[in-house]
């Protein structure tokens, strides 16, 4: 369900596991689960401290750093941080699909759609802003697709997802906002030949052979990324902050899916440090301090303990 990545007096920083929702679902059959039980429920047992809340949100699909406060004080001066965009965030996200741009600026009002579901819009009341640079595959490890590092200056719900999906770069194995193919291959094997005449039965035989070679044909030339999707990938990578005039900076790797080691090994090495990267200034309003700091802590994918 999560692994600690740093406790004090004041908050824990934790990774959540993809597919872990922040509290109960509203549907009792889910929420009792493994997966679908509430992290902050888990985290109040597992430290004792009923106080324990979220101050800031992460989708259940979405991985990654997400603080939690262990007390009132520090849950109302992180809250704020977050509002008042005094936090720096990072993600990773992967896409299969070829983006309108490579890399730029992804600004607009959010507007509300149906199931649930969001969409940006042109018009800039009060609008979503995410920078972005992207990275092709291919040279990494051989596949196809580009590997995002996006920088939220909001927080609007699905920001990222419908930021990716604006620019035809939906997150692979994103079920609300992608497209995935589905492949029927269910064929029954089950003949009951003492019911059936020979003629009738090599005839069945015959049919069930030819809809399997389809099916076959079928899954053959399907990418492998649409046969198995383990995970949406998209995670929150880093996060830097000030709390009683001390520089915190976490960062952690995702894992599963596409996120290989192989692709982990090419992040630690290029991206260690996304805030370094050459961001270009958009508006003095939405701009974040870039510092870095000697008092700042860094982790990585390694942690203090696990939950599963």
């Amino acid at each position: 369900m999560y692994h600690l990545i740093d406790e004090n007096e004041d908050f824990l920083v934790v990774n959540k596991q993809p597919e872990v929702s922040i509290h109960d679902e509203d549907n009792a059959v889910e929420a009792s689960s493994k997966n679908n039980k509430g992290l902050i429920k888990q985290l109040r047992i597992d430290f004792n401290n009923n106080a324990i809340a979220p101050v800031h949100r992460l989708d259940k699909p979405t991985s990654g750093l997400l603080i939690c406060s262990k007390n009132s004080h520090a849950a109302s001066v992180l809250s704020q941080a977050f509002q008042n965009r005094q936090v720096e965030k990072y993600y990773l996200a992967i896409s299969q699909h070829k983006p309108s741009k490579k890399q730029g600026l992804i600004i607009g009002d959010m507007l509300r759609t149906r199931n649930g579901s969001w969409k940006l819009s042109k018009a800039k009341t009060n609008p979503a802003v995410t920078q972005f640079f992207s990275y092709s595959l291919n040279p990494i490890n051989n596949s196809r697709g580009r590997l995002f590092v996006l920088k939220p200056h909001t927080g609007k719900t699905h920001q990222l997802r419908v930021a990716l999906k604006t620019i035809d770069a939906t997150i692979l194995g994103d079920r609300r906002y992608g497209k995935i193919k589905k492949i029927d291959v269910t064929v029954s094997n089950t003949i009951d030949s003492h019911t059936l005449s020979d003629h009738k039965t090599s005839s069945l035989s015959l049919e069930i052979s030819k809809k399997n070679s389809k099916i076959d044909n079928k899954i053959k030339n399907v990418p492998a990324y649409t046969k198995q999707i383990e995970r949406m990938h998209l995670h929150a990578y880093v996060l830097k902050f000030y709390y009683k005039d001390k520089r915190y900076c976490y960062c952690v790797l995702p894992s599963g899916g596409e996120f290989t080691d192989e692709l982990n090994l090419y992040i630690k090495s290029t991206l260690s440090e996304p805030w370094a990267l050459k961001w270009p200034a958009f508006s003095k309003s939405h701009k974040t301090d870039n510092s870095d700091s000697s008092n700042s802590k860094s982790y990585n994918s390694k942690s203090k303990s696990a939950k599963n």
